[in-house]
């Protein structure tokens, strides 16, 4: 809450603000449970399903201007770290290693990564505005 705080005074009244975060109802967590790519600290401090994202905005005296089950980044991370963290069993994932693989299996799926999105499989985003 306290960084919705912080845009909130940032932004003149009006103004719009993106907020995307990973999605805890998300078919990948479902997937992966505790392996799920969403659960990394230091950058995901809190996991929101869509309820719990859309009360903290509104709490923070956003107005909501649009819901989408999903976000910029890509869907396939979540999948292919998901199956890493699995198969690892949790010893770190070294992407420097792993780009090869990464990009193979993007590859593979292709026809099927544009469905991603629509299966509410990762991510999910929320513009919102200051009230003016």
């Amino acid at each position: 809450m306290g960084s919705l705080e912080h845009a909130r005074r940032a932004l003149k009244p009006g103004g719009l603000l993106l907020v995307e975060v990973p999605r805890l109802d998300s078919l990948s967590f479902r997937m992966f449970k505790d392996r799920w790519p969403g659960l990394q600290a230091p950058q995901h401090t809190a996991a929101f399903d869509r309820a719990s994202l859309l009360r903290l905005v509104e709490r923070s005296r956003f107005d909501v201007v649009d819901y989408l089950p999903k976000g910029a980044f890509p869907p396939y991370f979540y999948l292919f770290c998901g199956v890493a963290f699995r198969l690892l069993r949790g010893r770190g994932l070294n992407l420097q290693k792993a780009i090869y693989a990464y990009f193979a299996g993007q590859l593979l799926l292709l026809p099927l990564l544009p469905l991603l999105p629509r299966l509410n499989f990762s991510m999910q985003t929320v513009v919102c505005r200051r009230p003016a």
